[in-house]
């Protein structure tokens, strides 16, 4: 069997550029927020959380659809009890902004691989190196 040693330039696949953008996601939200969006929470292991479903593409990569709370309150908070979830999060964003972020939601979006890798970039931007 020969072997290949030409180097080959691999190409950014959709998925890739999705996953990358997922990553940088996070780290923009956690380090905007920097602590537990739940009252009085001083854990460190923080994660970030979709308000509105990752599935809305439409919101999907948007840092003001993410909120920073710790694995715990992520699991059996956020995921467990989404009513309380809520109401601090329009405590936190107010009634008009969460219905903004709401309605953007609900909007159908596809993105194109260019628009996608532009979103990375954006993403990348907003990373404190």
């Amino acid at each position: 069997m020969a072997i290949n040693y030409r180097k080959t330039k691999k190409k950014n696949t959709r998925a890739q550029v999705i996953k990358e953008c997922d990553r940088l996601w996070s780290l923009a939200v956690r380090q905007r927020d920097g602590k537990c969006l739940y009252p009085g929470c001083n854990k460190d292991n923080l994660q970030a959380h979709h308000i509105f479903s990752r599935r809305n593409m439409s919101t999907r990569f948007d840092i003001e659809n993410g909120a920073c709370i710790c694995m715990g309150h992520h699991l059996y908070g956020a995921h467990q009890n989404y009513e309380e979830f809520r109401d601090m999060v329009i405590e936190e964003i107010g009634k008009k902004g969460f219905e903004r972020l709401k309605a953007k939601a609900n909007l159908t979006q596809k993105w194109s691989l260019p628009e996608l890798i532009e979103i990375k970039h954006q993403l990348n931007r907003l990373i404190d190196k």
